[in-house]
């Protein structure tokens, strides 16, 4: 690890925004932060920011100028700028709360600042683009002007970027979605936000909304203006723009890849959250055809005995050539688009994309179908294999479902002929059997370290409720009764005893609901909320912002006495919304509960499909038999909760791990497919009982309040607040 710096200088001087450029300034000079808002019809950022240099691997770094870089930030810049100055890919597991982000951007932006190289930094969800673009503004290379200026833009959803009134009244009138009215509406020019646009380029959009904007500040530019939010975004601002900031889907399916003209030869493109980029990408290169009512037990042997389906993957089918040609006019938009609905031609779409990655003779092993029933007025699905086609009836949905399980398929697709693929999570490990499933070379990789004090972490297992009950959370226990009373009231101890915020992360929606009702009994629910307001994760998307922002006033606005109500309480799944990328700082989550281990479910015919193929081909290509995958799902997404809080160096909290089979963590010949994020392995102790284990976790969060009041937060030690919030408002209305 000595020389593992050895080619980074830091802090060789200073920069400062002069007339609009970035000019070199002595160290004695110090810096100060411009408080004054430029004057317009739009808002700008707040601050310019004032940055200092790093140079690493013969590439210099500009970052935030009070800033002191972590170690594992400084590792990440240094496996970065090599990965780029060779043309290799990398992988980077760090914590989270490790200044991942700001890293990721500042090396990929000083590399192609120099070298003019387009960045396409893609996350999971619209959700943690804001996260993105704030870090982002924190960097020098947004705020130039002219050519040095590293433009961006954001790949936006037409459903959270849409501001034609008339379009979302008719898709919430006909119950279709927002996409289908828009694009009906754009083909009958009926959209003036749409056909507006015309009028403008993308150098005078961005004299419009000038420095780094988020989505809702170009969907408040484009209603000052009456342009369409989405298609400035995604097409006029996408036509010069150095780095784009996507969800991965823009990227790894190949439909979405198209219609959006994204070119990644070449490029850079950075993979942050990219835990599930395997489920991605293997969800990319599925097919599914449906057909209701009309398909009888004829039809389906003609399409699915063994020599008709050797037939229709011949290319000189003539039935093939045919769906080419109508492809290829559906692509050039040579037709009358009226003639074809929208989803008849995201399905042709689709069957030839699939169609090509199967034409691949190494792509077939990859591949296995089945058919769907699903009786038109029964919710219940029966999968059955072609041979048993002759039990199809009328009034039958059927589905021919064409499976991949292996993401190297779409990955391979997307990615293989870009200069570099940076794939960064805080749980990408173990990292082995991932570059095998992803079919690419990465030549470099790294482990970051936790930046946060061990004594500023309580990492304990609890395997037994105040009764003695223990916490083996199978499927069977979890039916009981018994199971939930215990576990509530364990909660409820943890709720005396932590001040502001308490996440709980269970495996699905259904354990969700019988907390819900078990929460009733033996006033539970009023011992809890003597302490803590109660929130649920909402299985609905559209109510998720309410949660979130109510969860998060009752923390902020509650009293600091144990003995009142002193904050809230949320309930999460994993692998959901809270779960996944949301930051929880500070007294946002003083606790993470997890409670027991999410394994996929065994009994979804995909799931085991995937873990029969893991270990039919473990030996032959180099991956995972089926049931270390099955593991490695399930403590991927336990690491991706328990990181939820400890966002940064001066935070502290509890992890608290809800079932006795989490103890194996304490031996250190655990099974490498079952290990919980290194980080967190050494620090974790274990109690005998319920008493001991609230007494530990009560001198834990004493001997913390303690240490705050002695040394206060010290914000130039923290990558997340180095900084004030350097985005703009929304206006008031």
């Amino acid at each position: 690890m000595k020389n593992l710096f050895k080619n980074i200088n830091v802090f060789s001087g200073y920069y400062r925004l002069v007339n609009k450029r970035w000019i070199s300034i002595s160290v004695k000079d110090t810096p100060t932060y411009d408080s004054e808002i430029p004057k317009g019809n739009f808002w700008k950022l707040r601050s310019i920011p004032e940055c200092s240099s790093i140079h690493v691997n013969t590439v210099e770094v500009l970052l935030p100028q009070k800033l002191k870089p972590y170690k594992s930030q400084l590792m990440i810049l240094d496996i970065v700028t090599k990965a780029l100055n060779e043309k290799q890919n990398a992988l980077i597991e760090s914590p989270t709360g490790s200044g991942k982000t700001l890293a990721l951007l500042a090396s990929a932006c000083a590399w192609a600042d120099k070298k003019y190289g387009r960045i396409f930094y893609a996350t999971r969800t619209h959700t943690q683009i804001p996260q993105i673009i704030k870090e982002f503004a924190r960097l020098p290379y947004g705020h130039e002007s002219g050519e040095k200026q590293l433009r961006h833009t954001i790949l936006a959803s037409r459903n959270k970027s849409c501001v034609n009134d008339d379009v979302k009244k008719s898709a919430d009138h006909e119950n279709t979605d927002l996409i289908r009215e828009c694009k009906k509406a754009c083909d009958m020019r009926s959209c003036e936000y749409q056909w507006k646009l015309k009028d403008w380029n993308s150098s005078e959009l961005r004299n419009k909304i000038d420095g780094i904007w988020n989505t809702e500040d170009i969907i408040q530019t484009s209603e000052d203006l009456v342009i369409c939010p989405y298609y400035a975004s995604n097409d006029v601002l996408m036509a010069d723009a150095n780095i784009i900031v996507t969800p991965f889907n823009y990227l790894t399916d190949p439909i979405a890849r198209d219609s959006s003209r994204i070119n990644l030869q070449n490029s850079i493109v950075i993979l942050d959250e990219a835990h599930n980029i395997e489920n991605v990408c293997r969800n990319a290169a599925n097919f599914d055809n449906c057909k209701t009512k009309t398909w009888d037990r004829d039809e389906f042997l003609k399409l699915l005995n063994g020599k008709d389906s050797e037939r229709i993957f011949k290319k000189d089918d003539p039935e093939f050539n045919l769906y080419l040609d109508d492809f290829e006019r559906i692509r050039t938009k040579k037709f009358n688009q009226n003639i074809l609905p929208t989803p008849d031609i995201v399905l042709a779409q689709k069957y030839l994309y699939f169609m090509k990655y199967y034409q691949i003779e190494e792509n077939k092993k990859f591949y296995k179908y089945n058919v769907t029933f699903e009786p038109c007025t029964v919710s219940i699905t029966k999968v059955v294999k072609a041979q048993y086609a002759k039990k199809i009836r009328p009034n039958f949905e059927a589905t021919l479902n064409f499976r991949c399980f292996s993401p190297s398929v779409a990955f391979k697709d997307a990615f293989s002929a870009c200069h570099s693929v940076i794939l960064a999570s805080g749980t990408l490990s173990p990292t082995a059997t991932l570059k095998t499933e992803l079919g690419l070379k990465f030549d470099f990789e790294m482990i970051g370290e936790q930046c946060i004090p061990k004594e500023q972490i309580f990492a304990c297992v609890v395997s037994s409720g105040p009764s003695g009950y223990q916490f083996k959370c199978t499927f069977d226990n979890m039916k009981t009764k018994k199971f939930y009373i215990e576990l509530l009231k364990s909660i409820r101890d943890v709720c005396k005893t932590v001040p502001k915020g308490v996440l709980v992360f269970v495996s699905n929606y259904h354990v969700l609901d019988k907390i819900r009702k078990y929460m009733n009994f033996q006033n539970l629910k009023v011992d809890i909320e003597k302490h803590k307001k109660i929130f649920f994760e909402p299985n609905q998307s559209d109510d998720f912002k309410e949660v979130s922002d109510n969860y998060t006033f009752a923390i902020k606005n509650s009293a600091n006495n144990m003995n009142s109500v002193n904050g809230a309480i949320l309930f999460g799944v994993y692998r959901g919304k809270f779960s996944e990328g949301i930051d929880f700082l500070d007294d946002m989550a003083r606790c993470v509960i997890c409670v027991g281990i999410p394994f996929p479910n065994y009994k979804n015919e995909e799931v085991k499909q995937k873990r029969a193929f893991n270990s039919l081909h473990s030996s032959s290509m180099k991956i995972s038999c089926g049931k270390k995958w099955y593991s490695i799902q399930a403590y991927r997404a336990v690491n991706q909760a328990l990181g939820r809080g400890l966002r940064h160096q001066n935070d502290w909290g509890a992890i608290l791990l809800f079932d006795e089979r989490f103890r194996q963590q304490l031996n250190p010949h655990c099974p490498v497919s079952e290990r919980i994020s290194s980080w967190v392995r050494p620090l974790l102790r274990h109690y005998d009982d319920h008493p001991n284990f609230i007494n530990g976790l009560a001198k834990f969060i004493d001997n913390r309040k303690i240490a705050a009041e002695i040394q206060p937060l010290d914000e130039d030690d923290n990558p997340s607040n180095t900084a004030p919030s350097l985005l703009p408002k929304r206006r008031s209305q």
